[in-house]
């Protein structure tokens, strides 16, 4: 054998499992046997693990079960004291075979052969030379509980021996080979979420270190009962409960994770691996860069600003206490996606609003509030830098302020303003971050009477007659709008709207307009 005995371990794992699952299908069967499909299921998730494992033999008695279940489930197999003995038999010998895994010599691949051959020998002649069927449908499901179970196994076993690289290796590998799976796509986000989690709390061990501490311990430790969850979900036809204990227990342990590993890797701009000599250097800066280092910072501000305002307005919405704990922990960790964007750009100020909205102990309506104005102007593309840092300043301060904010005496009042509310008592007087809020609510309700008792009457104004031509992309400035609409596209990632590839068609025309003339 050339396996390691962690994996092994594994194997032994799991596949005990699934040997159990056959064990208790044939034991509890009545008369008319046992249920087939259920068979045909464990029996084909014990084949996949055996030949991992790298034990064809075993892997072929185990694929002779999955064919006596498929046969009996399609009833093309009727269940007589032969088929039961014979069956009965060969999950006893898997038993066996099981415990010899360590020590697996070519008497046990014998025993593995006979037991084969004496259940082919009672499927009909056309099942005998079948081929395993692609599982559709609902076996699809099946697959993948029977998957996430296993890697809920084996994220157990690398907790109790991270020093087996082998076993982590292995463990990560069906991690990722899940992590593709398209129907991963169609569960609850929380799936994927803890899929990558459990990969990126193992990969040091996969890289070479030999211990676990205890934040990417508990991590695994939850990300594996979530699993089991799903699994469980998955094989009882249930759904997953997003808000349940195990949820829950995944998110502190992935918010604990997350701040040791900020504390562990610090962002280092990379302005500072240069050497500050006349050189000469191995890389230069170009003489005509495609882009500056402010605009990139943009670019990626901007996405991670419409994620951030997309969960800001959902939060806003949410009406129980469980989901609004589920999108407080989404939204910090959308702040600290923006915090090490920020960082890395050396953008100090959006960092410490940053950690400002991640201290909040919950998600109340002036912290929505100011999170959905700042989410605003992040995504804003259009807002200058000196203008966002102004506002970015002003709500910052906003946050922290321990005064009322006042309206602008130069700022026009409305002839009909809102009556005023009696003064609150003591005991239920507004905070600062409410007031603020109040005043805001109130300043937008007096713009809106403005459409039904404007300040003076409209004045007409002349408007030049403007050529067209002055309005329409031609010559470099249709080439930098379409590279402005091309960087759009990728951004929104996925296949181009018809609009917008008509839109690049006739700014491609117009680029060579000043050319066709000339």
């Amino acid at each position: 054998m050339s396996s390691s005995v962690g994996f092994l371990d594994f194997f032994i794992l799991e596949a005990g499992e699934y040997v159990e699952q056959l064990d208790g299908l044939l034991a509890h069967a009545g008369p008319a046997g046992p249920d087939g499909e259920a068979v045909q299921r464990a029996a084909r998730a014990l084949r996949g693990s055996a030949t991992m494992a790298k034990l064809p033999a075993f892997a072929e008695l185990a694929h002779a079960l999955e064919r006596l279940g498929r046969a009996r489930r399609e009833g093309a197999l009727s269940w007589d004291a032969r088929v039961r003995g014979a069956a009965i038999a060969a999950v006893d010998e898997l038993k066996l075979l099981l415990r010899a895994a360590r020590s697996w010599s070519d008497a046990e691949t014998q025993r593995a052969s006979e037991r084969t051959g004496e259940l082919l020998a009672l499927l009909p002649a056309t099942r005998a030379a079948a081929t395993p069927a692609t599982p559709a449908g609902p076996s699809g499901l099946g697959f993948l509980a029977s998957e996430m179970a296993n890697i809920a196994a084996g994220l157990e076993l690398v907790i109790t021996r991270p020093e087996d690289a082998a076993g982590v290796s292995m463990v990560l590998r069906r991690v990722r080979a899940l992590r593709g799976v398209a129907a991963v796509k169609d569960l609850p986000p929380l799936v994927a979420q803890v899929l990558e989690a459990a990969e990126q709390a193992a990969h040091p061990l996969d890289a070479g270190q030999r211990t676990l501490g205890a934040a990417p311990r508990e991590l695994l430790a939850a990300s594996s009962e979530v699993l089991r969850a799903v699994a469980e979900a998955l094989r009882n036809g249930g759904t997953l409960d997003v808000d349940g204990e195990p949820a829950r227990r995944f998110g502190d342990a992935l918010d604990t994770w997350l701040d040791s590993a900020g504390d562990e890797e610090p962002v280092v701009p990379i302005a500072s691996l240069f050497h500050d000599d006349a050189g000469p250097h191995v890389v230069s800066t170009s003489s005509s860069p495609p882009t500056s280092a402010s605009a990139r910072f943009r670019l990626e501000l901007v996405s991670q600003g419409e994620h951030l305002q997309r969960l800001a307005e959902e939060a806003a919405r949410a009406h129980d206490d469980a989901a609004r704990e589920r999108y407080r922990r989404e939204l910090r960790r959308a702040l600290r996606g923006v915090r090490a964007l920020a960082a890395s750009f050396e953008e100090q100020a959006i960092v410490t609003l940053s950690e400002s909205f991640m201290a909040a102990g919950a998600l109340d309506g002036p912290t929505l509030t100011r999170l959905r104005a700042m989410a605003a102007l992040l995504s804003d593309p259009s807002l200058a830098r000196e203008s966002l840092d102004e506002r970015l300043r002003a709500l910052a301060s906003a946050l922290h302020t321990s005064e009322e904010l006042e309206p602008s005496p130069a700022e026009p009042v409305p002839a009909t303003a809102p009556e005023p509310e009696p003064a609150p008592s003591p005991a239920s007087a507004p905070t600062p971050a409410s007031s603020a809020a109040t005043l805001l609510d109130q300043g937008l309700a007096g713009l809106s009477l403005l459409d039904r008792q404007p300040l003076g009457a409209p004045a007409p104004v002349e408007q030049p007659v403007v050529p067209i031509e002055t309005l329409v992309y031609r010559g470099r400035a249709a080439v930098r709008r379409a590279i402005e609409l091309r960087d759009e596209i990728r951004r929104a990632g996925g296949a181009p709207t018809p609009e917008a590839v008509a839109e690049l068609f006739d700014l491609m025309d117009l680029a060579l307009l000043d050319e066709a003339v000339a």
